[in-house]
């Protein structure tokens, strides 16, 4: 079974609208983590350091997030959204969203320490599957998806700062990105695939890096 929302857990039915809102509120030093125990065909996938969120309606207001960390304890483990972890099933997209007014993302991570093998990661800060999020105004600094061991391993570790597909959109208004790093893989800030629209305007990237050993 996967692990996840080291802080918060939040979970709804797919055709319900449900709504969570969270002001000025900080989540420090978060985890979810992995064990050394998993099967490779089990699904043992370790979501939002921070928070998870499933099916559900999720804003943030002036909230900060400070080195919060998924962590893979095996190879067979991914690790998804070092921060926020946030998934929506196909169709029910219109019901919920995941809007983040202002607030900080600092020196979050999503790796692995296995020692018997690396696993690959999405989202060294947040990581979204088929859920539109809107970011107004947001700092992603010093968030990194892997580490430098993994670029000597064939996993692939993508979005130093945001990991985003499915088929739906994306808005970035405003917002920095500052020395994300993503090892292993692509997207040093942001990697986005498979989606419908992705909107960027007035935001800053600076020193953001993809390390890659291929």
């Amino acid at each position: 079974a996967a692990v996840g929302g080291g802080g918060a857990f939040i979970s709804a039915q797919a055709q319900n609208t449900t709504n969570s809102t969270f002001v000025e509120t900080l989540f420090r030093g978060n985890s979810a983590k992995g064990g050394e125990t998993c099967l490779i065909d089990s699904s043992c996938n370790i979501l939002g350091g921070a928070v998870y969120i499933n099916n559900a309606n999720t804003t943030f207001t002036d909230c900060d997030f400070y080195q919060n960390e998924a962590i893979a304890g095996s190879s067979s483990e991914s690790t998804e959204g070092g921060a926020i972890y946030t998934s929506t099933d196909y169709l029910s997209e219109r019901l919920h969203a995941l809007n983040i007014v202002r607030g900080t993302f600092y020196g979050n991570s999503a790796r692995s320490t296995s020692e018997n093998g690396k696993s690959g990661g999405a989202g060294g800060a947040l990581c979204s599957h088929g859920t539109p999020v809107i970011l107004e105004d947001v700092i992603f600094d010093s968030n990194t998806v892997g580490d430098l061991s993994m670029l000597f391993y064939d996993y692939s570790s993508n979005g130093g700062a945001i990991y985003f597909d499915g088929r739906t959109r994306m808005e970035v208004m405003g917002g920095t990105f500052a020395s994300n790093k993503a090892y292993g893989g692509g997207g040093g800030a942001i990697y986005a695939t498979a989606f419908d629209d992705l909107f960027i305007e007035h935001a800053s990237f600076y020193n953001n890096q993809a390390f890659s050993s291929y």
